[in-house]
């Protein structure tokens, strides 16, 4: 019998092989009580708090209707005119292309039709759909 387990012993394949076994029952064991242990102590990662509130308040002297006079204008021209350029560029755009919002508002002007605005020298833009 000694014999035996010498031999089972000395062969390198089974006893490396029950050391890689044994080392990782002893690893799993040891995982599992570390969990065990974590969780009496572990604290929350997210801690809730108080929801903020996020209401506006306005002032008693001032009322929503109080908007700047160049912005109403601004809106007003915009909706009459279709057609808008850059005063530096060449091409002229419908105002909900994506050209059309890349300009600076400094820079913009408005036409009421592409008549006027091929009038006025530009040309209208190639990657504006609806031209």
């Amino acid at each position: 019998m000694k014999e035996k387990l010498k031999s089972w012993l000395l062969n390198d394949q089974i006893f490396y092989g029950l050391i890689v076994i044994l080392v990782a029952i002893i690893s799993f064991i040891l995982g599992q009580e570390s969990i065990k242990n974590d969780s009496k102590t572990a604290k929350p990662i997210v801690q809730m708090i108080e929801p903020i509130n996020l209401s506006a308040t306005i002032p008693a002297n001032k009322t929503i209707e109080t908007v700047n006079k160049a912005t109403v204008d601004f809106v007003e021209n915009d909706n009459k005119n279709q057609f808008v350029a850059s005063k530096n560029g060449k091409r002229y755009y419908l105002k909900s292309c994506a050209g059309a919002k890349r300009i600076k508002p400094e820079n913009l002007i408005s036409f009421e039709s592409r008549e006027l605005a091929e009038a006025a020298g530009y040309t209208k833009a190639a990657n504006c759909p609806g031209l």
